[in-house]
């Protein structure tokens, strides 16, 4: 671990002028690993989930084709998902953890309606831990991602 000055061009910061501490520990970076035997539900296709510590990724497969992903994400704090598939586009869903529950036993989660979306964010993080997956998975998750992002700026709010 060790510190550096980096640029700041938000207020309220301390230290150089126009400049804060920040701490950076290059061994944190966490590459996204696949979970092997994942279950295969009969007649749906081949499914593949990767993970780290903040995102989860489960792709789909039809004949050895991607069909379509489900991006999850921030999913210790806030878990959301950005789903795509090519037969039905793109949506952004919170996930409501089924944890929410006063006296009561765990739920299933569920996706429901959620708020904006930072596609820059997520598509930055995502570019920096995908790194150990196949080209083809990191390639076609990218390049929906910043298709997403040229279509609705960087936050959106209805993804479709």
């Amino acid at each position: 671990m060790f510190n550096r000055w980096v640029a700041d061009d938000k207020r309220g910061f301390t230290g150089l002028k126009g400049y804060r501490k920040a701490w950076t520990i290059e061994s944190d970076i966490k590459m996204m690993t696949e979970f092997p035997n994942v279950s295969q539900i009969p007649g749906e296709g081949q499914r593949r989930w990767f993970a780290d510590d903040y995102f989860d990724l489960i792709v789909w497969y039809e004949e050895g084709t991607i069909t379509g992903f489900q991006l999850c994400y921030d999913r210790n704090r806030h878990p959301r998902s950005y789903t795509w598939t090519n037969s039905k586009g793109a949506i952004h869903n919170g996930i409501d953890d089924g944890d929410n529950r006063l006296l009561s036993y765990k739920a299933t989660p569920i996706l429901v309606a959620d708020g904006s979306f930072d596609v820059a964010e997520i598509s930055r993080r995502f570019k920096t831990v995908s790194g150990s997956l196949p080209s083809d998975i990191q390639e076609i998750v990218i390049r929906r991602l910043e298709k997403q992002q040229r279509r609705s700026g960087d936050r959106v709010n209805v993804v479709q």
